[in-house]
């Protein structure tokens, strides 16, 4: 067990802002919850093979608006979410995981830890950030999603069983948006045998390392982008500045474009990407795919800083970063939970 201190924590932050693909929740509702929440409190991490089959396990992330997050906070959410969830399933939770990679969602689970005392797990069901509730190495690894629970900070609940992942994406969303616009959800109810069969091992750690590289080359005046690349692997795909940003809601997913207009070394080149919430394909100029889901695009200001794509701005002068997904999303052929958005994509 490693309890995690304040800088660790602000590297965690920067770095799975960044490994988020553009999701997983803004960095700066990560750093307020530090501030907050976690401020002087012991956070308990384990790796994955230091807990035991028969001990339980679950899921928590937050769910919500980011705007309405920044003004009203986060706090007991997810601690409401477990508690219920134990009265369900009529057995007490020893371990909480992250959903995903994210600036907020990683941290999220944290606020159990600091309130109930519960280590998080090193390891997610992603490696990244995704748009949907089933696409997960948990969810292709046959762990159930129900029951899923819903709840806000003062401790109004749903309990959700659903057929799909579609309609406790509509379900889930829709209890968000009566309880105010921000709640913490606690899924995927598994044991000590099953997570270590289906998680992604040791991604806060890694994020952790991506954040200290970049947090280490900003001090140092070097290039973050190449401190990432070369700590992690992966290549870069442009340098340049945002010259187009578009976006439209559909179904409380943002679909939307970020183009990107090289400069220097890159002069004359353009790179397109395509989101839906996190970023999905990325195009050179010729409209040949450079990368695409579930590998990760990342995009990093210049100057070290990491953003979501509901917070990058036209003018803003960027690094465009492809970084290979875990190899477990290749071993459980994760593609296809992605299919249905590529082909609308690609039309």
């Amino acid at each position: 067990m490693e309890n995690l201190d304040r800088t660790q924590i602000q590297d965690i932050i920067s770095g799975s802002t960044l490994l988020g693909a553009g999701g997983g929740g803004s960095g700066e509702s990560g750093k307020l919850l530090l501030n907050t929440v976690l401020k002087n409190k012991k956070i308990h991490m384990v790796n994955p093979d230091e807990i035991s089959d028969d001990e339980n396990v679950a899921v928590v992330a937050g769910q919500g608006s980011p705007e309405v997050l920044l003004k009203k906070g986060f706090s007991l959410e997810c601690v409401n979410s477990l508690k219920l969830l134990e009265e369900v399933k009529k057995k007490s939770i020893n371990y909480v995981v992250p959903f995903e990679l994210g600036g907020f969602n990683t941290v999220t689970p944290m606020t159990v830890t600091a309130e109930k005392g519960l280590a998080i797990i090193n390891g997610d069901g992603c490696g990244r950030a995704v748009p949907e509730l089933q696409q997960t190495t948990f969810s292709l690894s046959g762990i159930s999603m129900n029951p899923i629970i819903v709840s806000d900070d003062v401790g109004n609940s749903a309990i959700l069983y659903t057929e799909n992942a579609v309609t406790a994406e509509n379900l889930s969303r829709a209890v968000t948006s009566e309880l105010g616009g921000i709640t913490g959800f606690a899924t995927y109810f598994m044991t000590g045998k099953e997570l270590k069969k289906s998680v992604i091992p040791e991604t806060i750690t890694y994020a952790e390392e991506v954040g200290k590289s970049i947090r280490v080359a900003t001090k140092q005046k070097k290039d973050p982008s190449e401190a990432v690349v070369d700590k992690i692997g992966g290549d870069i795909f442009i340098r340049g500045t945002i010259v187009e940003r578009s976006v439209n809601t559909i179904g409380g997913f943002d679909f939307g474009k970020t183009i990107v207009k090289g400069n220097g070394d890159f002069s004359g080149q353009k790179v397109t990407i395509d989101y839906k919430n996190e970023n999905m394909i990325a195009w050179d100029e010729d409209g040949k795919i450079l990368m695409e889901v579930p590998d990760l695009i990342c995009v990093m200001e210049k100057n070290g800083n990491t953003w979501t794509n509901a917070d990058l701005k036209e003018g803003l002068d960027v690094v465009v970063i492809g970084i290979p997904a875990h190899h477990k999303w290749t071993q459980l052929k994760g593609k296809k939970v992605f299919s249905h958005i590529l082909e609308k994509l690609k039309e």
